[in-house]
């Protein structure tokens, strides 16, 4: 078992659980988690990124492999981190997928795929999780949506789509956890365009990357892209005793995108 790290946090002792960690936002996000003290799982359907991803982070770390579409994955992945790290007290739903596609252009097969992956597996990730942080005495759920959650992405329909059944699986964990008087909060953060080594490539193997910078910016009055970093500052506060009060609630991090 890692060793946990001698510098204490807001967040110190805590054992936390980030799917899509192997590289980008999720990285970032367990980065930031560790930062403040918890002790952190990686889950990634790259089994060997996660484990590398692990490995750059300080601290008590772990990666594993993760289908998070999968119920029997999600149990074994639980069982593993928290025999390896002690009960869970953080998850973060941040693995996604995307697909382009138009209501019209749209096939069903990546509208399966994106739903099952986005909001099928936050559900499941979900489900999991308010079991194991009521028996750990509390806990936090992030789940990761999208500023596109929020408004009109007709060339990214079923990934729109699917960042709002986020939203509204948000609301629904947080009202049930509360009803049931369970000390779980769930809520969700909405990024708008966020500058990760996958979309520098996609920016770079554009056949005008002028352009399509630009273009990634053109709805964006900040006039930049947000770092994963920032993404991984605010759910980290939102873990921390500070966010006490917030469930059910949607934070953008969107440089103003839905603001006009």
């Amino acid at each position: 078992m890692p060793q946990s790290s001698s510098t204490a946090g807001p967040l110190d002792g805590r054992t936390a659980l980030i799917t899509g960690a192997a590289r980008g936002i999720g990285h970032a996000i367990a980065q930031a988690l560790a930062s403040a003290g918890a002790r952190v799982a990686l889950t990634d359907i790259d089994a060997d990124g996660a484990r590398l991803a692990a490995e750059a982070i300080p601290g008590a770390s772990l990666g594993l492999g993760h289908d998070v579409t999968s119920e029997t994955a999600w149990a074994e992945v639980l069982e593993t981190a928290q025999a390896a790290l002690g009960p869970l007290r953080i998850l973060v739903n941040n693995a996604g997928t995307g697909r382009p596609g138009t209501p019209e252009s749209h096939s069903w097969k990546h509208w399966q795929l994106v739903m099952t992956v986005n909001a099928g597996g936050t559900f499941l990730g979900c489900r999991a999780a308010i079991p194991a942080m009521r028996a750990a005495g509390g806990g936090v759920i992030v789940n990761i949506a999208s500023c596109y959650a929020d408004r009109a992405s007709p060339e990214l329909t079923a990934y729109g789509a699917s960042k709002a059944a986020v939203t509204q699986l948000t609301r629904s964990v947080a009202v049930h956890c509360a009803r049931a008087g369970d000390p779980v909060r769930c809520v969700s953060v909405h990024p708008g365009p966020v500058l990760t080594p996958m979309l520098e490539r996609a920016i770079a193997d554009a056949p005008d990357p002028a352009d399509a910078r630009a273009a990634w910016l053109r709805g964006v009055p900040a006039g930049r892209f947000a770092d994963p970093a920032e993404v991984g500052g605010l759910v980290a506060w939102l873990c921390t005793d500070a966010a006490a009060y917030a469930t059910g609630s949607a934070f953008t991090l969107d440089g103003g995108m839905t603001a006009i």
